[in-house]
């Protein structure tokens, strides 16, 4: 399964086919339809995706916060590709792709059940658990590393 990843273009073809993804991984599951608030920033952010044979297989977005944070959401493998470590690519990725844009810090809104997965990357869990989406969701961050 040789599984590449990169940076999409905002508005780009992928971008569309990402859309759907995002729908299907991340608010089909919980009845709800990936809304305009989910997009609102889409175009001022980091798309990266993970194809298998020029078909999209995951994603993450990355939106700038501050001069020194950057955070990472909307993360998203199709289930057939889940616990295989293309979650954990394109994490990795990102957290490049961030420290290379000159961002110090990743932080996220986890949803609790993948807490372990993120703590296995090297995030901490800050504060207390909380609602979104409809899930219990907790934040979380992690210096990035720079050369």
């Amino acid at each position: 399964m040789p599984v590449f990843i990169e940076e999409v273009a905002f508005g780009s073809t992928n971008y569309k086919t990402l859309l759907k993804l995002r729908h299907e991984v991340l608010r089909k599951p919980l009845s709800l339809e990936l809304s305009g608030k989910d997009t609102a920033t889409d175009d001022k952010e980091f798309h990266i995706a993970a194809f298998e044979n020029e078909s999209p297989i995951g994603c993450v977005l990355l939106r700038p916060i501050s001069a020194d944070t950057i955070k990472l959401r909307q993360m998203a493998v199709s289930d057939a590709y889940q616990g295989i470590g293309v979650g954990a690519k394109l994490v990795r990725y990102a957290e490049a792709l961030a420290a290379t844009r000159g961002f110090k810090t990743m932080e996220m809104h986890a949803r609790k059940s993948a807490q372990g997965f993120y703590e296995k990357l090297g995030y901490v869990v800050e504060g207390d658990e909380f609602i979104e989406a409809t899930v219990p969701t907790i934040k979380m961050r992690k210096p990035l590393k720079t050369s």
